[in-house]
């Protein structure tokens, strides 16, 4: 789009607070989440379409936050998982650091399996795995110390 059909967009859209943008930001990562763990109970690892959802998850844990939670704030939160959420709200998303370390182990494991199932060696797994690769590059220098990458499991 033209920057003045974006600008007259955005004017359009609710304007809303930082605690709302981040509940906002927050359930769309939990959502993803989901989405990739159902993926994950019906398609074999390696598969494309969970390369992907693990790429997106990623992209969605690098969003700066617009409102990060205090570690007081957090154990604050519901004890209690969501139905059919594995992760107790307190728990996940996880905020600032911890997060990114999250989204660089989730890029991580989504170019493992794009590299699966769409191609290692010059492919990369394709544009979108050249993509994440170059994501991962960005947070582990956005964080100034390189991460060990830990098996995420979802």
């Amino acid at each position: 789009m033209s920057p003045t059909l974006q600008g007259s967009e955005a004017d359009c859209l609710p304007k809303i607070s930082s605690k709302e943008a981040q509940e906002v930001l927050d359930e769309a990562i939990q959502v993803a989440t989901l989405a990739f763990t159902g993926l994950s109970q019906i398609l074999p690892e390696g598969h494309p379409a969970r390369g992907v959802a693990l790429a997106e998850l990623g992209k969605l844990l690098c969003v700066d936050e617009p409102m990060p939670k205090d570690a007081e704030l957090m154990g604050m939160r519901a004890e209690t998982p969501r139905p059919g959420f594995p992760f107790p709200f307190a728990a996940y998303p996880p905020s600032e650091p911890e997060r990114l370390k999250l989204a660089y182990d989730t890029l991580v494991l989504a170019l493992g399996e794009l590299k699966v199932g769409i191609g290692s060696g010059e492919n990369e797994g394709s544009e979108v795995g050249r993509n994440v690769r170059k994501l991962a590059a960005d947070v582990e220098n956005e964080s100034r110390m390189p991460f060990v990458t830990l098996s995420v499991k979802f």
